[in-house]
This record gives C-alpha cells, structure tokens and sequence, in this order.
C-alpha cells in the first residue's frame, strides 16, 4: 500500500493523517513527493493511542502520539526536519533527516540491533540530534550519527535517560553528551533518582566527549565479537557517582590529533579498567600530547595510561597498576595503598606517595627523568615499601 501526496514533485501538497489508532503494515509507504529519497511536501501524522508505521518520507515529518507507542517498522526520512514525541518509542529501521532530529519520549525510546538513527545527512551543520526519555536503550550495534555516513560528523549529538538506566552503541557528533541524569532532568545528588550509562559500541566526539551516570555506574564494555571505546580529538569527560568499568581492549583516547587540546577527567568512586585497556591523551602512545586526571573515591585499577602530566588518586582506597602508565611531563600518584605490576614512567618528577604501603612486582621499572633532562627527582614514600629485588627504580 502507497499513500503518495506531491505526486508530481512540485511542492506544497502534504499527507496529513489523524486517528486513534493508527497501523500501517511494515511494507506501506508514505511518501510526499515523486521520490522515496528526494520527497518535495511536508507529513503529519497524530494518533491518540498508538502509531505503528512502515516506511514514511517527507520534508518536515511529525510523527505524534501523546499517549501511545510510536513503532517504526520501516524507515523513515524527514529531508528537512524530523519531530517524534510519543510516550514509548520503537525504532526497528532506519531514521534520517538532512536537518535536526528531535526523539522524545515520556517513557522509553528502544533502538533495535543494526539500526542507524542519523540527524544532518546533508552535512550542512545545522542538524543537532537529541534523544530524551526516562530510559534509552540503543542496541551496541547501532549507530546514533550527527551528519553524513562518509567522513567525519557535522553536528551535535546529545542523549538524556532522565531518571533511568541509558545504553547505546555508536555514537558520532561534533560534540557528544551521554548523559542519565535525574527523573526531573536534573543532575547531581539530591533526593532524585537515576540509572546507569552503558557504552556497548564506539563513541567519537571530534571536539568532546562527555559521559555522565549522575547517580549509578558507567560501564564501557563490548559484548561478545564487539570492540567498544571513547574518541575524541578535543577533551573526554568521563563520571559516575558510583562505579566505573572500562572493559577488555577499550581505547579511551582523547586530543586525537595530537594538538594538546584535550585532556581526560575520569572521576568515579570505584574505577575498574581492565589490564588490556588503554587511557591516552594523544595520537601515541609514547607521545602523549594532553593531560589526565583519574580520581576514585575508592579504588582505582588501571591498564595502560599514557599523558602527559598524569595524576592518579585514591586517597582512601588502593591503586593497582597492570599496564604501563606514561607521564611524559609530570607523574603523581597519591592512594591510602599503591601496587605497580607495571612499568611506571615520567619524563619530569615522579611522585609515589602511599598512606600505607607500596609494593613494586618482580621485572618492573619505575623511572623519573626519562628525557635525561636533569629536572625529574623521584620520590617514594608511605608507611611500608616493597620492591621486589629484580624491580628497579632509576631517575
């Protein structure tokens, strides 16, 4: 079944379809103008109850029901703009629109396996994306994308959970916010309530990076097959009020381009980064160009860190190094208890400083002045400190 307005590809005569419920089979198309891909008229489609749809495409296309589920079951394009605002959203096709892209909804937005949700396809730069509602759960296979599918994005994507847990797969924007906040859309601690964020895919912000669990956890992790990771070729910010999990083979990697324009905040009360792992600020690893902070109000567990000034607390919990960790200018590290199964380098001055003990393993170097420039004096202290005989430590 067709329903095709604009025949003629001239302009200005749009589909407008208004009922209670509203089902359009999944091989039904609603088109405004004479081509699929190039529609010429505007659609509006409002439902008082529930809006199932197959493919649809318009200029400016509003899709509403108030109080109902809005399900997509074939793709949808809005070349100008594209407005959907249900209480539940069902996403098991493609969504594009060559503008900006509002989807919220009071209650759920679900984005199925496969499925690419994409604002600014045109490239101009004037498509922001946001995705709203009390939960979002973007399968990790997904793509949320701010501009063409080639090259890099042009717009901005921003994604709330106000109040429940917030999960997505690819992500890329000029800047990204990945942010499960409160049930009132606020942030911070204070009598609210929200849920985890879930990173199950790759995450690019070619001028930041922001990902928030303003009262649970935040977890970066690929399930099975997969490959997960942070990207950004400005600063990543990443907090939760509880725990952080970085998983096996994740890159968190900021100032991509090498500028020294972007450093890395990490700040949880637990963090757990995976041995495999990989924390830099910089296009290499052995040249950090920016800096990171990682701050645990716990303990902090940590793979590979590379920056260039680099500050590791814990100050009442234990640091535990099992991948190389790099301060190319500055390192400080300043737990209640500091285990190092790694290589530990600064370039500059080298500050081990434990309230309790440091224990250096078997085989590791811990090394300040790495550049032989003559300003990088070490210093290690804490109640008790073990240094495996075949460890060294060299200024």
């Amino acid at each position: 079944m067709v329903i095709n307005s604009d025949s003629g590809g001239v302009g200005g005569a749009g589909v407008s379809i208004t009922g209670y419920s509203i089902d359009a089979d999944a091989t039904s198309l609603i088109l405004a103008g004479a081509k699929a891909n190039l529609p010429t008229s505007s659609i509006d489609i409002f439902a008082s109850g529930n809006l199932t749809l197959g493919a649809v495409s318009g200029t400016d296309v509003t899709l509403s029901a108030p109080t109902g589920n809005v399900t997509l079951d074939g793709d949808v394009l809005g070349s100008t703009s594209l407005i959907i605002d249900p209480t539940n959203l069902y996403i098991n096709a493609n969504v594009t629109t060559g503008g900006s892209l509002d989807l919220t909804a009071v209650n759920a937005i679900d984005i199925a396996a496969g499925v690419t949700v994409r604002s600014d396809s045109t490239g101009g730069g004037a498509g922001d994306m946001l995705v709203e509602a009390t939960t979002v759960d973007a399968d990790p296979t997904s793509t949320l994308v701010a501009g063409p599918l080639v090259g890099p994005p042009t717009s901005r994507v921003t994604v709330y959970a106000d109040g429940g847990a917030l999960s997505v797969g690819n992500v890329q924007g000029t800047s990204v916010l990945l942010d499960a906040r409160g049930a009132t859309g606020g942030s911070g601690p204070g009598g609210a309530y929200g849920g985890r964020l879930t990173i199950g895919g790759e995450v690019l912000g070619t001028t930041s990076v922001t990902a928030r669990s303003e009262y649970a956890n935040v977890t970066v992790q690929a399930p099975a097959g997969g490959k997960a990771g942070i990207s950004s070729g400005g600063a990543i910010t990443i907090y939760a009020y509880d725990n952080i999990t970085i998983g096996p083979a994740v890159t968190i990697n900021s100032d991509t381009g090498g500028t020294g324009g972007g450093g890395i905040s990490i700040t949880g009360y637990s963090i757990d980064a995976d041995a495999t792992s990989l924390i830099l600020a910089g296009t290499k690893a052995n040249l950090p160009t920016s800096s990171i902070d990682i701050y645990a109000s716990g303990n902090l567990t940590l793979g590979a860190v590379s920056g260039t000034d680099v500050t590791l607390s814990a100050p009442t919990g234990n640091v535990t190094l099992n991948g190389d960790v790099l301060g190319s200018t500055n390192l400080i590290i300043d737990p209640a208890n500091i285990y190092i199964n790694a290589n530990v380098t600064s370039g500059g001055p080298l500050d081990l400083n434990a309230t309790n003990a440091i224990d250096i393993a078997a085989g590791v170097t811990v090394r300040s002045d790495s550049t032989g420039g003559g300003a990088g004096d070490m210093m290690v202290e804490a109640t008790t400190v073990d240094a495996a005989p075949t460890s060294t430590l060299v200024a």
